[in-house]
């Protein structure tokens, strides 16, 4: 056999062609029985380049490619004869012996075996391309699918099964399932199935099959989204907050999320259901109240089941303050607000009429003992007892200190105040004069009975020499130290007086359920301002004017001597007389009679205002004195410094305090004995 170098060598071109003929039909006419027949399936996308690589190298002998429908390649080039010039071409480096066939734009036509070989030694060998066109994978599919979702129901297992369809050959592709971004499973197969449980969180949430086919170097994508279905889910919110100042803008949201949506709403408060014009899921709080407070809950319904969410709203606000009493005799301030952490302030004891007198520490939680000491008088203290607190909320008109009062009235038997009033007018000139005697007494509870006595003797109202009067009215005087005003009865007697005896030793008997008073008016006269103003008077009366009738008559004696000896006209005289009676008519005009009439009607609410220096809280200056048995005994000091006053010479106006009356707020009465609260009575003035 003649081999190619050998050929390569021979000069003549014929005989190259003849040994290459030669060999050609020994590698036909031997294919069937040569060594290393090795067959490759190729598979070609229609249309690419693909290069068949002979596995021989020779440089000695030719390397031959042919097909099914002849010789492609005698070792030197493309035979001509298939014009297939742009169709095949030899490539790879064939100074190594190295010669691949490069199939151009492969087409059905090209489908079929290729077989590069070559001849070594005495034995052919040979090489089998079998070349196909492949067939791309026609789909990639998520199953089940409806419009783009994949539908489920939460706590129902739901499959997630990604598949591919067609391709040639038929073979395994790189396969992946990402649910919302996340790679849940990867395989090299045609089918993935992945089972999940839904939950509500997982609606609306993408799911990703992605394919990639190595034979053909492309990517294969399909995305559905999950429809899963579920309850209410909901959320209650206060804007901008549960805990809010009464007054403020509040707004109850009622967030919730369902599938499918639901329109079902329905509040609550306290468990009692919230009627609404306009039901939707807020509630909106213009200005919040302190009634708003409570526990609300928002239910929502949907065709899968119904859930709710409850919020607790705290309104804020400053404290209602109020003064109760307890059982053992104190007063407790009864604070009622939010937050109910209070912190309390110092008491204050006032008059009825609101002035000041003393300030009181209570205790922590607000209760002050108010019971008098014992051996003091129960009167002390009556009154107004105002507490203060605060928990740190504004209330009306901004301010965080809020005030509680209550009034209180101790009952005790009657006392004597300091006011004891006397009234002088002489009446004629037999030195009789009218007199008035007025007393000022404090009662709680009121009197039930009085008694003028004289000399220890009942003055009974039958006598016309008397006039009785009786009055509500209004006293200063010190109660712990400050000049306070109070309520009390002005008492009155009226009488003419004939000597000095007459309007001495005068008493008034009062009194009520828990004793009996005296007031004596007993010390001699001392004559003050206006008795000096009366003493005047009747100087005027029984000494000036008889020296003024005297001098008088001496003038008139006078004028009449003149009048014989100077013959003064008549007319002249008579102009004299007449302005003498004028002025001598002046003098005695200057008294005027007050009969007991004019008296009676007198108003006595102008002296009122008698200032007293007696102290209630002073027990030594009390003027009475009571036994066991309501007998009541004189002592020494069983009168009041009394104080003489002229009617003529009053003062015409009235009372600071005039235009105050009794209160008309319920009074707490405790008895200045009592210890326990069946014992507290009420009393309205």
């Amino acid at each position: 056999m003649v081999t190619l170098s050998y050929l390569q060598r021979t000069a003549c071109v014929s005989g190259r062609q003849l040994l290459t003929s030669v060999l050609l039909v020994l590698f036909v006419a031997l294919s069937p029985i040569c060594c290393n027949d090795d067959s490759e399936n190729i598979y070609v996308p229609k249309g690419e380049n693909i290069e068949l690589k002979c596995p021989f190298l020779s440089t000695s002998t030719p390397v031959i490619w042919q097909n099914t429908h002849g010789l492609l390649f005698d070792g030197r080039e493309i035979d001509t004869n298939f014009k297939l010039i742009n169709k095949y071409k030899i490539a790879g480096n064939n100074s190594f012996g190295q010669f691949n066939l490069i199939i151009m734009n492969v087409s059905p036509a090209d489908v079929g075996d290729f077989v590069c070989g070559t001849y070594l030694g005495n034995k052919t060998i040979q090489h089998s391309f079998s070349v196909q066109l492949s067939v791309p994978i026609s789909n990639l599919t998520i199953q089940k699918t409806d419009k783009g979702y994949l539908h489920g129901k939460t706590g129902n297992a739901l499959s997630i099964v990604c598949s591919i369809y067609g391709g040639f050959p038929l073979r395994n592709i790189s396969m992946r399932l990402e649910i919302n971004a996340e790679i849940v499973m990867d395989a090299f197969e045609r089918i993935l199935n992945f089972t999940i449980i839904p939950k509500e969180n997982m609606h609306l949430v993408n799911v990703t099959c992605r394919g990639y086919d190595d034979l053909l170097k492309t990517v294969l994508t399909e995305t559905i989204t999950l429809n899963i279905t579920y309850p209410p889910r909901v959320k209650l919110k206060a804007v901008p907050s549960a805990v809010i100042s009464e007054g403020s803008l509040v707004v109850l949201k009622c967030n919730h999320d369902s599938n499918p949506e639901s329109k079902i709403f329905n509040w609550t408060k306290n468990k009692m259901s919230l009627q609404q014009t306009d039901p939707s899921s807020n509630i909106v709080f213009k200005h919040i109240h302190r009634e708003d407070a409570g526990s609300y809950r928002c239910t929502v319904c949907n065709e899968l089941g119904r859930s709710s969410a409850s919020l607790q709203l705290i309104v804020l606000y400053a404290p209602i303050v109020s003064v109760v009493t307890l059982t053992n005799g104190s007063i407790l301030c009864n604070a009622t607000g939010v937050p109910s952490v209070y912190r309390f302030s110092r008491w204050e004891h006032l008059s009825e009429f609101g002035e000041h007198i003393r300030y009181l520490v209570g205790s922590e939680d607000g209760v002050l003992n108010v019971l008098p000491e014992a051996g003091s008088l129960a009167y002390i203290n009556s009154g107004k007892y105002a507490c203060t607190v605060e928990n740190g909320i504004r209330g009306h008109l901004q301010k965080v200190k809020q005030t509680g009062f209550i009034f209180l009235q101790f009952q005790g038997e009657p006392l004597c105040i300091n006011g004891t009033d006397r009234i002088l007018e002489s009446v004629d000139n037999k030195q009789r004069r009218f007199v008035k005697l007025s007393v000022t007494v404090t009662s709680f509870p009121a009197y039930d009975s009085i008694k003028w006595l004289h000399r220890d003797k009942i003055i009974t109202t039958n006598l016309a020499r008397y006039s009785f009067d009786s009055m509500d009215t209004i006293v200063q005087t010190k109660i712990h130290g400050r000049l306070v005003h109070i309520n009390g009865y002005r008492f009155s007697v009226a009488f003419t007086a004939f000597t000095q005896e007459d309007y001495r030793n005068f008493s008034l008997v009062i009194s009520n359920n828990n004793g009996t008073a005296i007031c004596s008016v007993t010390e001699q006269w001392k004559e003050s301002g206006d008795g000096l103003s009366n003493m005047c008077k009747e100087s005027l009366f029984y000494v000036i004017l008889p020296l003024c009738l005297l001098a008088l008559s001496g003038w008139i004696a006078f004028f009449i001597y003149y009048k014989k000896r100077h013959r003064m006209p008549v007319g002249i005289v008579d102009d004299l007389v007449r302005q003498q009676n004028q002025e001598l008519q002046v003098v005695t005009n200057y008294y005027d009679e007050v009969n007991d009439g004019e008296i009676s009607n007198q108003s006595l609410a102008q002296y009122a205002s008698a200032e007293s220096s007696f102290s209630l809280s002073d027990r030594s200056e009390n003027t009475i004195t009571s036994t066991n048995n309501g007998r009541v005994e004189l002592t020494d000091l069983t009168y009041i410094n009394p104080y003489q006053q002229l009617i003529a010479n009053a003062p015409n106006n009235s009372h600071k305090y005039a235009s105050l009356t009794r209160s008309h707020h319920y009074f707490v009465v405790i008895d200045s004995h009592i210890s326990h609260l069946s014992n507290l009575k009420r009393h309205t003035y």
